[in-house]
């Protein structure tokens, strides 16, 4: 199986995206190649509906092309989804966002769950993507961390205790039974905190991956009603 994971940010390092690839194997079935691609084009960083917008073009470029080199299925590395719905009319073979991956798993393992976002005035990427996904009645609250992208990535114990600071939160005055990690630089911090919580914490990293490894494994894709080829490109 080949998957084929878009960056679609320009502000990872080589290192960054070093340690993003090691991540993605980790959780990935052992017959399973992963290629992390980036755009060439794009925002540093995804913490707005203006720099998700933005990164939509360059996103659905790199989805023709993982089509043509017959990847199996394309993963989006960020967790608002940009572009997934738009690359699924574009594609026949599974394009996943990990956003809506992590959000069908809280679905499955809590009656409520809490989504781990970065900073308030972002909170319209979150709210989106949960109506997007039509799971608006379970979920218990949006908590923000108030780090940036790159705060993230800086010292990761100090994430891990904010993330812990707000999740409590969730759990004690929301009544969340389940945590969403909102963002991909949280990745890799789900099973500290689910040992420091007592409750499922869903890794958009793992989610990502998994819906993508099984809906390769069963033969699946999105419905081309839903995700019609739009008619310029059938005319084409």
């Amino acid at each position: 199986m080949r998957l084929c994971i878009i960056v679609p940010i320009v502000g990872l390092t080589p290192d960054d995206l070093d340690a993003r690839s090691r991540l993605l194997k980790q959780v990935a079935r052992h017959d399973t190649e992963i290629d992390l691609w980036t755009v060439k084009n794009g925002p540093v960083s995804i913490e707005s509906r203006y720099e998700e917008e933005t990164a939509v073009a360059p996103v659905l470029e790199l989805v023709r092309q993982a089509v043509a080199r017959r990847y199996d299925a394309v993963g989006v590395w960020c967790g608002g989804d940009p572009g997934v719905h738009a690359a699924r009319e574009l594609a026949t073979i599974p394009v996943v966002g990990p956003g809506e991956a992590s959000l069908i798993f809280a679905h499955m393992l809590a009656r409520r769950y809490s989504i781990l976002a970065l900073r308030e005035d972002g909170s319209a990427i979150f709210e989106d993507l949960v109506e997007r996904t039509g799971l608006t009645g379970r979920l218990a609250s949006i908590r923000f961390t108030g780090m940036t992208v790159r705060e993230l990535g800086g010292d990761r114990m100090k994430t891990l205790e904010r993330l812990e600071t707000v999740g409590r939160q969730a759990i004690a005055e929301d009544r969340a039974h389940a945590l969403v990690l909102g963002c991909l630089g949280m990745a890799g911090l789900a099973r500290p905190l689910e040992e420091r919580l007592g409750v499922p914490v869903i890794d958009p990293a793992a989610a990502l991956v998994g819906i993508a490894e099984t809906l390769v494994h069963l033969g699946l894709s999105y419905s081309k009603i839903t995700y019609p080829v739009p008619h310029s490109l059938r005319c084409q």
